[in-house]
Order: structure tokens, then C-alpha cells, then sequence
């Protein structure tokens, strides 16, 4: 997995299509699961968006909808994006009194990374 994750990487913005592919549902297996199912795919998905940095700007909706689910990964790719619309600033502040230590951690530190103290 580290392996396809490095290769990804190494493609820059030009993954973003297969990171939105894995998050919004639409990339399935020869079976017809949908990746995000599995688990592992869909985290993956969200870390390497938080390692794309500003490049991932286009999965800025998918990670809000995944933060809304409580993924404190999710929060902190938001983080990494640089600039947020204010719906992802409404988002993580929703956060900030979560009872999961980690999301309500990783949504200050997102805000505060976004310029958004």
C-alpha cells in the first residue's frame, strides 16, 4: 500500500480525479464495492490528500462531507489545503467541541494552519 501511495504522490495534482473517484463512492472493485467500503482505500484517499497539500483544493467538499462523519483525518487534510470556503470554516468549528479528543484536535489545528484562529 505505501508503494501505490508513493507512486500516486508522484503524480501530483494529476490524482486528484482518482482520489474523488475513492471518496465520492464511484470506484469500485471487479465485484462492484465501492473502494470507500473497504476502509482501508478510503483513508488512504484522505491521507494522501493532506500530503498533496494545496493540490487537493478540488476534494475540499468530499473531505468536509468525510469530517462530518468524524474522521479526524478529514480534518486535518482540510488543514493542509491552505484556504478554505466558509462552509469548511463552519465545518471544523462544528467540530471543536467533539467528545473524539482527536477530530476536535485536528479541526483547531486545521483552523489555526487555514489562518482561521
Amino acid at each position: 500500500m505505501i508503494d501505490a501511495e508513493k507512486e500516486l504522490l508522484a503524480a501530483g495534482p494529476a490524482v486528484v480525479p482518482v482520489l474523488v473517484s475513492i471518496l465520492d463512492g464511484s470506484a469500485r472493485n471487479s465485484f462492484g464495492v465501492a473502494y470507500r467500503d473497504l476502509g482501508l482505500p478510503l483513508r488512504c484517499a484522505i491521507e494522501m490528500a493532506y500530503r498533496l497539500g494545496p493540490q487537493a483544493k478540488p476534494l475540499e467538499g468530499l473531505l468536509v462531507q468525510e469530517l462530518s462523519k468524524g474522521s479526524s483525518s478529514a480534518a486535518k487534510a482540510l488543514g493542509y489545503l491552505r484556504s478554505l470556503e466558509d462552509s469548511s470554516i463552519i465545518a471544523l468549528v462544528a467540530c471543536l467541541d467533539s467528545q473524539d479528543v482527536d477530530l476536535a484536535a485536528e479541526s483547531t489545528a486545521a483552523l489555526i494552519r487555514t489562518g482561521n484562529k
